[in-house]
């Protein structure tokens, strides 16, 4: 039997404290040790959860908003002296199942007896109190392809292109090679990036179909007339500037896809479009976002200042 340390990251900024405390029991008989990472939300989260876990729990307050990737790679980083052999990276509005971690490592096990050389795993999630399910990612000729556990014949391993980072079981034997994340990107496109690394460097990724997790993507869902009835999650305009800001910085890059470049440029134009005129506050979200690709083409990275 492999002998594992799983340590889960949980990354923390105002977060709801309900939610929260139900990440937390969810996490309790599930891994190791658990490292909250907090951005530094105006909470006093360390009185809440030094000592409401059955688990070993960390708690490291930045003390004010480091970006998703600091925080990601100071829980890494704590992890390793933890001797951790897996991570597993979460954001504060997560609720996995109670049998999610362990459909994860199972898949990573039999993956692994392949030959494959796994960079992460990780699970479909479903938005909560809906009957809405996510889809796995790959690259298409023009668009992202969406792979739906629902679809005929789709595998119990989803090969993916890239994975929301939230879930994801990662070895630090990959992150070794890998390397951590990229801090610069502030927030948005952190886990884009690193799964672009980890492909030029042939790495693979695969969405575990019955490993399943709670989770919100954007602030809101709204549903939209785009040639058929779309439910789309809206994120604020400030997250959207970082989208397409951190979209045009990736572009650069020698080692990113051509064929994801490709797939997101058609992504960002049907976005622009959609956002500047379809959904409030349009005027605001034309402005960050056209902001959002100044910054970019101009190579500007890091928080977010006027």
């Amino acid at each position: 039997m492999i002998n594992r340390n799983i340590v889960a990251i949980v990354v923390t900024y105002q977060p709801d404290i309900n939610v929260l405390t139900g990440l937390m029991n969810a996490l309790n008989n599930q891994v190791d040790s658990i490292i909250i990472v907090d951005n530094g939300s105006e909470i006093d989260i360390p009185s809440y959860f030094s000592k409401e876990s059955s688990r070993s729990v960390s708690v490291l307050n930045l003390g004010k908003n480091m970006g998703v990737g600091f925080a990601q790679n100071t829980g890494i980083k704590e992890a390793i002296k933890m001797k951790a052999t897996h991570v597993m990276l979460l954001d504060h509005d997560s609720i996995p199942a109670p049998d999610m971690i362990s459909a994860l490592i199972k898949a990573e096990d039999a993956l692994t007896l392949t030959g494959e050389k796994i960079a992460a795993v990780g699970p479909r999630y479903k938005f909560p109190n809906t009957n809405i399910s996510s889809f796995f990612v790959q690259f298409g000729l023009f668009r992202f392809k969406k792979i739906y556990c629902t679809d005929e014949g789709c595998p119990e391993y989803v090969p993916a292109d890239f994975l929301i980072s939230s879930g994801c079981l990662i070895s630090l034997k990959a992150i070794d090679e890998i390397g951590f994340m990229d801090e610069s990107l502030f927030i948005d496109h952190v886990d884009t990036e690193w799964f672009l690394r980890a492909k030029f460097k042939c790495f693979s990724s695969f969405g575990i179909c019955n490993a399943v997790m709670e989770h919100n993507l954007g602030d809101y869902l709204l549903d939209v007339w785009v040639g058929k009835k779309r439910t789309l999650p809206i994120h604020s305009p400030t997250r959207l500037y970082y989208i397409f800001r951190n979209s045009f910085l990736l572009y650069k890059r020698s080692y990113v896809s051509t064929q994801w470049i490709v797939n997101d440029v058609i992504r960002l134009c049907l976005m622009f479009i959609l956002f500047s005129c379809k959904v409030s506050p349009r005027i605001q979200f034309f402005k960050m976002m056209s902001r959002g690709i100044y910054d970019g083409l101009a190579g500007k990275s890091g928080p977010y200042s006027m």
